[in-house]
C-alpha cells in the first residue's frame, strides 16, 4: 500500500499591505501592479504548469528526483507566497534598473545641453551647419555632372532669335459699313407718306411695296372706321370687390410701405421664377401678381369673346389703358395682365376701338410700339 504524503498545516498569516510596484512585462513595457496582483498571476502560472497528469510518489522516488509539479505540491502556502514575492522583487529590481538607465540618459542629455549653452551654441546653429553641409555636397554633385558646361555649350551652338524677326500677322481690315435694311421716313426726318391698300391687303403705291407706319387716327381714316377714345395710361387700382375679398391696401403707396417697402422686390431674385415672384407680390405689388395670376377664379385661355371685348372697352373708358396691365386685369374676370396686353395690341387697336399715340399701325393692321412722346 503506497505511503501517503501529509502536508504540514501552517498557521494563517496576516495579509500584507497592498503596495504598488512597477513590474516589467515580457515585451519590455512597465506595467504597474500590486504585490497581491502579481502573486495571483504567479500562482495561476504555477497552477497551469502543474496541470500535467499526476504520478505516484513511489514512481517519483524511484526516478531519483522530483518533478516541478511534485515540488509545487509539496510546498506549503507560505513557501509558495515567498517564492512569488521573490519573483516580484526581482521584477521590481529590473524595472528600477530600467528607470535608472532612463534617468541617467536624461541627465546626460541635460549635461550636454548645458555645455552647449555655455559655449553659446543653439539648435539654430546646428540647423545652419547641417544646411551648409548639405549645400556643399549638392554643389559637388552638380559639378561632377558638368551640368553648367553642357548648358553653356548648348547656348553657344543655338541660333539666337529675336522678336523683330518673327513674322507679324497682317491686321484684318474693318468691314465696310452696310446700309440699314429698314427704310424709315420717320428716321430720316421726313413725314410719313400716305398710301392706299389695294387687293390682298398690299400697298397700292410704289413698286417697292414699302409698308408705312400710321398713327391710329390715320389708320382709322384709311380704313374708314370710326376711331374710339384715345388712351394714355391706366389710372385705377385693384377692382374694389377683389381688393376687399383679398385684403389688399387701399392704394399703391400704402400697399408697398405696409409690406416692407424698399427697392429690391421690384424684380425676381436670382434663380427665382417669375410666377413665384408675382405670387408673393399680392399684397405689396398687386400689379405684378395680377399680371400672371387671377383673383382666384380659373383662368380663361383662347380667343376673346365679344362680351369680353366690350367689357374691356368699358373698363378702358373708365380708368384708361396702356400700362399697368396687372391692375387692369383685376377688372376682367378670368383674364391676367399679359392676356389683356396682347388683346390690346392684336384686337382692340387694329379694330379702332381705342387709340393710343404710343403705338403705330401698319397698313396690314399690325400694331408697332414706338413709345410715349
Amino acid at each position: 500500500m503506497p505511503r501517503e504524503t501529509i502536508e504540514p498545516i501552517s498557521p494563517p498569516r496576516p495579509q500584507p499591505p497592498v503596495r504598488r510596484v512597477a513590474l516589467l512585462a515580457v515585451n519590455g513595457s512597465v506595467s504597474p501592479l500590486s504585490v497581491r496582483d502579481a502573486t495571483k498571476i504567479a500562482e495561476r502560472q504555477l497552477d497551469e504548469r502543474s496541470s500535467e497528469p499526476p504520478t505516484s510518489t513511489t514512481t517519483r522516488a524511484s526516478a531519483g528526483g522530483r518533478s516541478p509539479s511534485a515540488r509545487h505540491s509539496a510546498l506549503t502556502a507560505y513557501e509558495r507566497e515567498r517564492e512569488v514575492r521573490g519573483r516580484a522583487r526581482r521584477a521590481r529590481g529590473g524595472a528600477a534598473n530600467v528607470n535608472l538607465n532612463a534617468r541617467r540618459a536624461r541627465d546626460t542629455a541635460n549635461v550636454n545641453l548645458n555645455a552647449r549653452r555655455a559655449r553659446g551654441e543653439t539648435d539654430r546653429d546646428d540647423f545652419h551647419a547641417t544646411f551648409k553641409e548639405r549645400l556643399r555636397r549638392n554643389r559637388e554633385v552638380f559639378e561632377s555632372l558638368k551640368v553648367r558646361e553642357a548648358v553653356n555649350a548648348l547656348a553657344s551652338t543655338a541660333e539666337p532669335t529675336s522678336r523683330r524677326e518673327t513674322a507679324k500677322r497682317p491686321k484684318k481690315e474693318a468691314p465696310a459699313p452696310t446700309e440699314p435694311t429698314r427704310r424709315s421716313a420717320r428716321a430720316r426726318g421726313e413725314s410719313a407718306r400716305r398710301g392706299e391698300i389695294g387687293e390682298n391687303d398690299k400697298p397700292a403705291d410704289g413698286a417697292d411695296g414699302v409698308q408705312h407706319h400710321l398713327t391710329c387716327d390715320e389708320y382709322c381714316a384709311l380704313l374708314g372706321i370710326e376711331p374710339g377714345p384715345k388712351m394714355n395710361s391706366f389710372n385705377g387700382w385693384v377692382e374694389e370687390s377683389v381688393r376687399k375679398e383679398l385684403g389688399i391696401a387701399a392704394n399703391s403707396h400704402a400697399a408697398w410701405e405696409e409690406n416692407g417697402g424698399g427697392k429690391l422686390d421690384r424684380r425676381p431674385a436670382k434663380g427665382e421664377q417669375a410666377r413665384d415672384h408675382a405670387r408673393r407680390m399680392l399684397y405689396k405689388n398687386p400689379n405684378a401678381y395680377f399680371y400672371r395670376h387671377t383673383a382666384g377664379e380659373e383662368q380663361i385661355n383662347g380667343d376673346w369673346s365679344e362680351e369680353e371685348i366690350k367689357h374691356f372697352v368699358e373698363v378702358a373708358k373708365k380708368y384708361g389703358a396702356g400700362d399697368k396691365w396687372g391692375l387692369f386685369a383685376s377688372h376682367i374676370p378670368g383674364r391676367v395682365g399679359y392676356q389683356c396686353s396682347a388683346a390690346y395690341r392684336h384686337v382692340i387697336l387694329p379694330r379702332g376701338l381705342l387709340r393710343d399715340d404710343a403705338w403705330r399701325m401698319t397698313q396690314s393692321g399690325e400694331a408697332v410700339w414706338v413709345g410715349r412722346r
